[in-house]
């Protein structure tokens, strides 16, 4: 649900798609690029459970937007509502085998989250959640992220242990000399140098800037050597490369498709700002691999056993006859 381009099923591995729900047209067709699939644009909150029901695996990021740590002062809506209420009705209709729940740190707070908690005690699942930085896995960028697991297991499978960053700048290094020229906004270069005369940036070194911040006047930038900061949605936010050579590089999609973890062959928009969307409102790939792939396995494993025990009631019942 909410799938947009399906970054989770482009980290995942070996797992083949079997619905997803994006009202965006411009985004499901980045789905179906990057997936081989033909889902038409639909409304998740029209969504039937019984959709779900054939799956082995189901993962669910709700609508979020009005609790972003960026958007100050931000309180519950009807969509953010209703998003909430769509999973729990998948949850007690559809009882996916297993499932994952992503969101941003904040929403493990909201009486939403403690709704869909609600339901998967009542179903009878194993969960568990946690706020997961993806530079602390392997990430080339600082991505916190709420990850909600569940299955219908006794167990869920362990915990990955933390093996720390990538470095940004060797992650996109190859591509950098390709990208086209940009400058810098007059605003940006005011934040950047606070940050240079604090010494917390170093002009001596590549710096890469995400075009923002959630804190007014504190630039969203680093240096090499260290992970990149959170890529966002928003296309008004434009991520740089400042060279200490003086040359200013755009962060192109290919190289934002890697910040996130995702391979070179993971088809993203040719469009600058779809690609942009749609990654930044993705899952990291580092994510997926350490915390929700173990889990989609368990759950084909938990669907192939169900199946075999079904089938093998069908055979001594019609033995019975």
């Amino acid at each position: 649900h909410f799938s947009g381009t399906g970054t989770v099923e482009g980290a995942l591995g070996r797992h083949k798609s079997v619905h997803a729900a994006e009202i965006d047209s411009s985004a499901i067709n980045a789905y179906n690029k990057a997936h081989g699939t033909d889902y038409k644009p639909q409304n998740v909150l029209d969504v039937d459970p019984q959709e779900v029901k054939k799956a082995d695996f189901y993962h669910a990021s709700p609508v979020c937007k009005n609790l972003s740590c960026a958007k100050k002062g931000a309180k519950i809506d009807d969509l953010d509502q209703a998003s909430a209420d769509k999973v729990v009705q998948v949850i007690e209709e559809a009882e996916p085998p297993a499932l994952s729940i992503e969101n941003v740190p904040g929403y493990q707070k909201t009486v939403l989250f403690d709704q869909i908690a609600e339901a998967l005690t009542r179903k009878g699942y194993t969960w568990d959640v946690g706020v997961y930085n993806a530079a602390e896995y392997g990430g080339a960028q600082n991505r916190s992220r709420m990850i909600l697991r569940a299955t219908k297991a006794p167990e869920l499978p362990p915990l990955p242990d933390k093996t720390g960053f990538r470095d940004w700048f060797e992650t996109v290094e190859d591509l950098i000399d390709d990208a086209p020229d940009s400058k810098v906004p007059t605003w940006e270069l005011t934040r950047l140098q606070k940050a240079i005369d604090s010494g917390r940036i170093d002009p001596r070194k590549p710096i890469i800037t995400m075009g923002g911040s959630a804190f007014r006047g504190v630039a969203s930038a680093t240096n090499a050597g260290k992970a990149a900061p959170t890529l966002t949605a928003t296309p008004k936010a434009v991520p740089r490369i400042i060279l200490p050579d003086g040359r200013i590089k755009r962060v192109t999609g290919p190289m934002m498709r890697r910040l996130m973890g995702l391979s070179d062959d993971f088809a993203i928009p040719d469009n600058w700002h779809q690609a942009k969307s749609v990654l930044g409102n993705g899952v990291h790939g580092s994510i997926t691999e350490s915390f929700i792939a173990p889990l989609a396995a368990q759950g084909k494993a938990l669907r192939q056993v169900g199946t075999a025990q079904a089938v093998s009631g069908k055979a001594l019942a019609k033995g019975k006859k």
